[in-house]
């Protein structure tokens, strides 16, 4: 059992950071409204916490301090390689791909939900459940 001083340095502490934190932004309305041409990139939209990138970081300097540039442009020598070298590893039968590169493809593409949902439609099916328990049961299931 944590002693009144323990618990009155910890309420302070408490109130110090929502004190803190209360003008950072972190709630601040969603200004992101991309016009763009095609080849010309924008940033993805962020749908969760979407106002952050403007928020006032707990210890670095500014959002945007390690964010990355842009990606090459379409017409660039780098892009057509790269494109080119995901095409021939990606192609179905792929003479540039290892076994070993397949396999660990092959495992990467079953995770999150299409890796565990097969096997919750099998208990759903399996217990008759009606769309409503069906429905709430898929909702639960990634929850920890």
């Amino acid at each position: 059992m944590p002693s009144p001083t323990e618990c009155a340095w910890a309420s302070f502490a408490a109130l110090r950071v929502v004190e803190l934190r209360a003008t950072d932004n972190a709630t601040g309305v969603d200004t992101y409204r991309p016009r763009t041409k095609p080849g010309l990139y924008v940033p993805t939209a962020t749908m969760v916490a979407s106002t952050w990138p403007t928020m006032r970081p707990f210890v670095l300097e500014r959002p945007d301090q390690f964010r990355p540039g842009p990606p090459v442009a379409l017409s660039s020598k780098e892009w057509a390689s790269d494109y080119n070298e995901v095409k021939a590893y990606g192609a179905r039968i792929s003479t540039r791909r290892t076994p070993e590169q397949t396999e660990i493809a092959k495992f990467w593409l079953m995770t999150g939900p299409q890796a565990y949902h097969p096997i919750a439609r099998q208990f759903v099916a399996a217990r008759h459940m009606n769309l409503v328990d069906s429905a709430r049961f898929m909702r639960l299931l990634p929850l920890p």
